[in-house]
């Protein structure tokens, strides 16, 4: 029997196309073609958030979508663009309906920001960073990224004043190869 238990907290969704979501030859090229993918050909896919409970804490990793994206629980490309570019709302279409949210599910569940004990990003598009100030409560946050993503997205979390510790992958993913607070 484990005394570790892991919730899978769907915080709304992405919908894009699906070379973008499972990948291509070209990825960059593909991203660009991808803003013009009609609504009809794109896949919906849901957008997860998980929380690690065990006799050491808790843990969330990521944070899913911050209620900013969809201010009113329908998708908002005003809104969205107001923290992020067309070029990725074109890409990426996030929606997080009412209740939604982690923040939100996690209020549900009687857990406090304060009762985490641990906040591990995964990444740092616009609408996932922007949830960062609700957890400033939490024990400890990390964001963890692959070495590749780190030129633009460093200076993002940096200028966010956030005190993080960030883990950065080497590009073999076997590795850190940078380890620091900001």
């Amino acid at each position: 029997m484990s005394d570790v238990k892991i919730y899978v907290l769907h915080c709304g969704t992405i919908t894009l196309d699906e070379k973008v979501a499972f990948g291509t030859k070209h990825p960059q090229l593909m991203k660009v073609k991808a803003q013009l993918t009609p609504e009809r050909k794109r896949i919906t896919l849901p957008n997860c958030a998980y929380l690690v409970a065990s006799k050491s804490g808790l843990v969330l990793i990521d944070t899913g979508w911050s209620r900013d994206i969809s201010p009113n629980g329908v998708p908002d490309a005003d809104a969205a663009t107001d923290f992020t570019s067309a070029f990725i709302w074109n890409l990426y279409h996030g929606h997080v309906g009412p209740g939604q949210t982690a923040m939100e599910k996690l209020e549900a569940m009687g857990i406090r920001p304060e009762d985490l004990n641990c906040v591990l990003f995964t990444t740092l598009v616009a609408g996932l960073f922007r949830t960062y100030p609700a957890y400033r409560g939490a024990g400890r946050v990390l964001l963890f990224l692959p070495s590749r993503s780190i030129p633009c997205n460093i200076s993002v979390f940096r200028s966010a004043g956030t005190g993080a510790v960030l883990l950065c992958g080497n590009n073999g993913g076997t590795g850190l190869a940078f380890s620091g607070s900001f």
